[in-house]
């Protein structure tokens, strides 16, 4: 039997963040949503230049939906919660 390997393309990680945070503020059954992005805002090794990529928009995006995650406690979702924490208010600071 012949094996085919495929690979499908995924969004980077600043469109992983900006799609989780819509998702997070736009779709029913948002805390699943922020423990994702929470989760994924500590995966970002490099904020200012994520940050950088954003659009104002997107920051601004980004930015509300982590009022969400601090609402319901969902840092812990995070593999650095302090760090995550921290890629936000760099996020929030390039505007």
């Amino acid at each position: 039997m012949r094996c085919r390997i495929v690979s499908f393309p995924g969004p980077n990680l600043p469109a992983a963040v900006v799609g989780k945070a819509k998702a997070s503020l736009r779709l029913e059954s948002p805390d699943r949503h922020r423990q994702d992005l929470a989760f994924l805002l500590g995966l970002v090794e490099e904020p200012v230049d994520v940050a950088a990529l954003l659009s104002p928009t997107d920051r601004r995006t980004v930015v509300r939906a982590g009022i969400g995650i601090e609402e319901s406690g969902f840092w812990s979702s995070a593999n650095d919660e302090q760090a995550a924490r921290a890629i936000l208010r760099i996020i929030e600071g390039a505007e």
